[in-house]
C-alpha cells in the first residue's frame, strides 16, 4: 500500500511540475521545489532528538569503519557483484547525462544556457528550438 501511494505521488507530482512549467516557465517550478524543501525541513526540526537514535553506534573512527565496509563488501561476492554493477549504472548514467547536452545542441538545435553576468557577456537565456 505505501508503495503504491509512492507511485501514484511520483506520477501526479511529474504531471503537475509539468504543466506548472510549461504554464508558467521553470522559475516558478524552482521555487517550489525550493519551497518543498523549505517545508521538509521545519518537519525534520520538529523531530524530538530522542526519536532520532536509540543507542550510541559502535564506531572505531570514520576510515576504520569506512575500511572495515570495504573489506566486507570485498570479501562476499554478492555484495562485489553488487558494488560492480552499482558502480557500473553510475558511470553509465554519468556518460548519459553528459551526452544529453549535445543531443540537446546538435540534435534540437537548442541554445546554450549562459548565466547572466557571465564571463562572455551574454545576459541571454535559453531559446526556443525551432519546434517547439
Amino acid at each position: 500500500m505505501l508503495r503504491s501511494i509512492e507511485y501514484v505521488g511520483s506520477t501526479v507530482g511529474t504531471l503537475i511540475g509539468g504543466i506548472v512549467v510549461a504554464a508558467s516557465g521553470p522559475h516558478l517550478g524552482y521555487w517550489l521545489n525550493a519551497a518543498s524543501f523549505l517545508v521538509s525541513a521545519v518537519l525534520i526540526v520538529g523531530i524530538a532528538a530522542s526519536l532520532l537514535q536509540t543507542e550510541k553506534a559502535e564506531s572505531r573512527g570514520y576510515l576504520q569503519d569506512v575500511r572495515d565496509g570495504f573489506s566486507v563488501v570485498f570479501n562476499s561476492r554478492a555484495l562485489m557483484a553488487v558494488f560492480i554493477a552499482w558502480n557500473l549504472v553510475m558511470l553509465s548514467n554519468a556518460g548519459v547525462n553528459v551526452a544529453e547536452v549535445f543531443l540537446a545542441k546538435v540534435s534540437f538545435n537548442a541554445a546554450s544556457m549562459r548565466r547572466r553576468g557571465s564571463s562572455s557577456g551574454a545576459s541571454r537565456s535559453c531559446t526556443r528550438p525551432r519546434w517547439a
